[in-house]
């Protein structure tokens, strides 16, 4: 019997924003991928079929403790780079490793946040970006590569818009 590796907890974290480092040890939400959906009927009903090549928007967020001007920064309404490299704990039947999980987003920012301050604890700052495009690596593998604005959508190396995009 094969044994896969449980996967743990997050060990670590950082943020790089255009590739400096903004941030260590913060609360990422990656985004959701949510195709379109259409409706086909069929003898015994309906079914929803997914349409990979049309995707509601993405949106991730940073939760952040503390006031962070260089973090802040990232607030111009501009396209930026996020990367956000998270480090977790992967067990196997014979080890216990660590693993590097990889995002890299093009973002744009959605909103300017508020900032809770509340006396004698930290403050927090959450940033929400709409997302442009959308790349994780798991162990320095590419698992998803998602890019809205140039038609692809590629899970394990297999780009399942390739024959949609090649038509048009």
């Amino acid at each position: 019997m094969d044994v896969k590796d449980l996967k743990g907890a997050v060990l670590a974290s950082s943020i790089y924003i255009d590739g400096k480092q903004a941030a260590v040890n913060a609360t990422v939400t990656l985004p959701e991928i949510t195709p379109a959906t259409v409706e086909v009927m069929a003898a015994g009903g309906t079914i929803e079929v997914p349409v990979f090549s049309k995707l509601e928007a993405m949106e991730a967020s940073v939760t952040l403790q503390g006031i962070n001007g260089d973090v802040l920064k990232m607030l111009t309404p501009e396209r930026h780079r996020l990367t956000c490299n998270l480090v977790q704990q992967s067990v196997g039947a014979d080890t216990s490793k660590a693993e590097h999980v990889k995002a890299n987003l093009e973002v744009i920012p959605k909103t300017v946040p508020a900032i809770e301050a509340t006396y004698g604890e930290a403050a927090e700052t959450e940033l929400t970006f709409t997302v442009l495009s959308y790349k994780l690596s798991v162990g320095g593998k590419v698992v998803l590569h998602v890019d809205p604005v140039k038609g692809n959508y590629k899970v394990n190396g297999n780009n399942f818009t390739k024959e949609i995009t090649a038509m048009i």
